[in-house]
């Protein structure tokens, strides 16, 4: 967090650009640099850190969705609210 005291305005430069750009992170569309950008900013930003494990988190959540078989979510949705009743 030292950095942030250090370079402020860099550290928002640098907190905004890794919300704006986390997805494609995440995706590995961020050329190097952009990427080291964001390795080093979550590395000091706890919040952005978050904010990026969470949208793996998502994302590794919704790709496993596709091994379903069709219908199977809808399905399994339909079981649990009939089985609340």
């Amino acid at each position: 967090m030292r950095a942030m005291f250090r370079h402020p305005v860099r550290f928002l430069l640098d907190h905004r650009y890794t919300r704006a750009h986390a997805s494609e992170y995440i995706d590995g569309e961020l050329g190097a640099h952009g990427h080291h950008r964001v390795d080093e900013h979550t590395g000091i930003c706890p919040r952005c850190a978050r904010l990026v494990e969470s949208l793996r988190r998502t994302v590794e959540g919704l790709m496993g969705l596709r091994t379903q078989p069709a219908g199977g979510v809808a399905e399994d949705v339909i079981r649990r609210l009939r089985d609340e009743e």
